[in-house]
């Protein structure tokens, strides 16, 4: 009788060890589906990396507390790499003197909806870029600011916008 109890115990420890094996496999699966579906890998990567990403520096000149903002929804956008499909995660604000209130009222209309407008002149200039555009290079990305200044700016009646800031941006 001893003998089947040693088998019934070694036999329920078998049975544990391979429940907690599909279990540790079933969490990993879950974790690579994570970052595969959901740019976890993306986001792993920028918070891995030295250099930052999330550049907030103003094109020109440096910011100064007497600025108001307007931010653009969230996007992605598709970028221009030839070699394989790159993705571009950013959410665009744009800066501009608090004391022009008639910009303010321009921009924050219900009765004209600029966002749309901004959206589109913003993803114009950013699905021409490519990946490498965005390596940290402090010029281009400055550059990038500009061009997307020179888009925005001629859509606007009542003033001008003075800055572009990044508060997202990942590439994948």
């Amino acid at each position: 009788m001893s003998e089947k109890n040693k088998g019934n115990k070694t036999g329920g420890a078998s049975k544990i060890i391979i429940i907690l094996l599909v279990l540790l496999i079933v969490l990993l699966g879950a974790f690579g589906g994570y970052i595969l579906f959901f740019g976890g890998a993306a986001k792993l990567h920028q918070a891995s990396t030295s250099s930052n990403i999330n550049n907030t520096a103003s094109p020109v000149t440096t910011t100064s507390a007497d600025e108001n903002t307007y931010s653009l929804d969230e996007a992605i956008v598709n970028l221009s790499d030839t070699d394989s499909q790159r993705y571009l995660k950013v959410k665009v604000s744009f800066g501009y003197d608090e004391n022009n209130s008639k910009l303010k009222a321009e921009l924050e209309s219900e009765d004209v909806n600029k966002k749309p407008i901004l959206s589109d002149a913003v993803n114009s200039v950013l699905r021409s870029k490519k990946a490498s555009d965005f390596t940290g290079n402090e010029k281009s990305i400055n550059d990038m600011k500009q061009q997307i200044l020179d888009a925005v700016n001629p859509v606007l009646k009542k003033g001008k916008i003075s800055h572009i800031y990044f508060d997202e941006l990942v590439v994948q």
